[in-house]
């Protein structure tokens, strides 16, 4: 019989026996008089997630003045239990303090908070709380984020919130990240990476785990800006299909380049400065920085500016300053050789050549004006 109460698997044993016949040979129960029957109950298993993963929100347009979104917290399957999650927020383009009013990841209030209006003296009251309890029969919580004026004219920023599991492992969770837009209300563009790039060594650009943390990248070799839509991203796992969805072409991505010199021996650093000029065989607007334009202990950054497929431009995201390492990188290949430094190889070798037929058509040129110049006398 079917019930709404989620039940582990269970097992029953059908056995035959006392055969009756009107036969006058009688009947006899064969070798297989046994069966075992599993009773599975997936349609009742509980599951908590997030109603939708996708909500969209208009920034206000006066300062003082908040706006709410509201995340529904669903369980479907068995609710005869009660279950406790946890949600907490996390930055992307939208920063917390600054552009909403963010959920601690370590907090725990024991109540949901309803919404309360604005008090007087600006006195807002929370409108949130981390900790969400299924009580039995419950099937729904709605969690709230306020959304602040932050009074900077920008594009459409994002964050994400994040369910944790249940603390009492009642339930499953299942959609466990949602993407939380902030829409401009004179936007500058609709289109915007769902979290900042990352600088890596070419070295180990085919697998950025091999980054050692708090390690900058090696010198003597140019260095990758990885944007989130980059499948070599570390959560490209997470934001390639926020990047799908809205439809980023990160081939058209437009990138910017800033670099210092390295500190002093009082370790004073300079300012950071826009790399703006090219040579005949580098550019500084491109995903990679090639190792001319700095030295070890030089501080870099990359900016990254998310461009959709119809060409238009989004908001521009900062990487985290990186400082090149002051040992020097191996110039040997490393036991592995991947395509990425065949690829370079194969760069420098017609660099190489390039700057061999430029030296030549030179020479060739200077020789022939030469003997002009002389069969004028």
């Amino acid at each position: 019989m079917d019930d709404d109460i989620h039940e582990a698997l269970e097992e029953l044993q059908l056995v035959l026996g006392t055969p009756q016949s009107s036969s006058a040979f009688g009947a006899a129960v064969g070798e297989q008089n046994e069966t075992l029957i599993k009773i599975q109950d997936d349609a009742d298993k509980a599951v908590i997630k997030f109603g939708e993963t996708k909500f969209s929100v208009t920034e206000p347009s006066k300062p003082g003045e908040s706006v709410v979104v509201k995340i529904p917290v669903v369980r479907q399957g068995d609710t005869s239990k009660v279950s406790i999650v946890r949600v907490h927020t996390k930055d992307g383009s939208a920063t917390s303090g600054e552009d909403y009013h963010p959920m601690s990841e370590g907090k725990k209030i024991e109540k949901i908070m309803e919404y309360q209006p604005q008090q007087p003296c600006g006195v807002q009251e929370p409108l949130w709380t981390p900790e969400v309890e299924f009580k039995e029969g419950e099937t729904q919580h709605i969690v709230e984020i306020e959304v602040v004026f932050d009074g900077v004219r920008e594009m459409r920023e994002a964050f994400t919130v994040h369910l944790k599991p249940d603390e009492n492992m009642v339930a499953e969770t299942q959609a466990t990240k949602a993407i939380v837009y902030i829409e401009e209300v004179n936007s500058m563009a609709d289109v915007t990476f769902p979290s900042v790039p990352h600088i890596v060594s070419l070295l180990i650009y085919d697998d950025t785990s091999k980054a050692k943390e708090n390690a900058g990248p090696v010198s003597g070799y140019p260095v990758v800006c990885i944007t989130a839509c980059n499948p070599k991203y570390p959560d490209y796992d997470k934001t390639g299909s926020i990047c799908a969805s809205e439809n980023i072409n990160d081939t058209l991505t437009r990138y910017r380049w800033l670099i210092s010199a390295p500190a002093g021996p009082d370790g004073v650093t300079s300012p950071l400065r826009e790399v703006d000029f090219d040579t005949f065989f580098t550019s500084s607007k491109t995903i990679t920085l090639d190792s001319i334009y700095f030295q070890p202990g030089s501080r870099v950054q990359c900016a990254a500016r998310a461009v959709n497929a119809d060409g238009n431009e989004g908001l521009e995201l900062m990487s985290p300053i990186v400082t090149i390492d002051r040992e020097e990188g191996e110039r040997c290949f490393p036991g592995k050789v991947t395509e990425t430094l065949l690829q370079y190889c194969k760069y420098l070798i017609s660099v190489y050549k390039f700057l061999q037929i430029t030296l030549y058509t030179i020479e060739l040129y200077l020789q022939t004006s030469i003997h002009f110049c002389k069969s004028l006398h």
